[in-house]
């Protein structure tokens, strides 16, 4: 989805968005595998790692991976001053779908009511911070 790749690429431009993104999502709420596996890595490098160009380079061995962090590091979109929304926006987007996996699966299991308000109260208020802007 693109919002995991906007997420990570405003990750990768102001890497000052981690500590939110860190408190906000969890390398499950990706679901390409190969930017779970680029956010897992950021997750890991420590601050020094972080703004050296080479702190990034990722497992040689998986091609997708290293596929996906080329484009991001070679894209030449530019984020400029809306790196904050560009990161707010996709960050929300990343998290109300997995909420709308969690919804999924908890359907799919045993019926838990308590557990379906809550996913959908989260779900409503996701929407909401992503239609005010703010």
């Amino acid at each position: 989805p693109p919002a995991e790749k906007y997420l990570l690429l405003s990750l990768l431009r102001k890497r000052e968005h981690l500590a939110r993104a860190r408190s906000e999502i969890v390398p499950e709420d990706f679901t390409v595998p190969a930017c779970r596996r680029i956010y897992e890595v950021l997750l890991e490098l420590d601050d020094a790692q972080r703004e050296a160009p080479d702190g990034l380079v990722m497992d040689r061995s998986d091609p997708e991976m290293q596929g996906v962090l080329a484009e991001l590091l070679l894209s030449e979109e530019s984020l400029a001053d809306e790196t904050d929304w560009i990161f707010r926006d996709s960050l929300l987007a990343v998290r109300e779908r997995a909420k709308d996996r969690e919804l999924a699966e908890l359907r799919s299991g045993e019926p838990d009511l308590e557990g379906a308000v809550r996913l959908a109260r989260e779900r409503l208020a996701l929407r909401a911070a992503r239609g005010k802007g703010g």
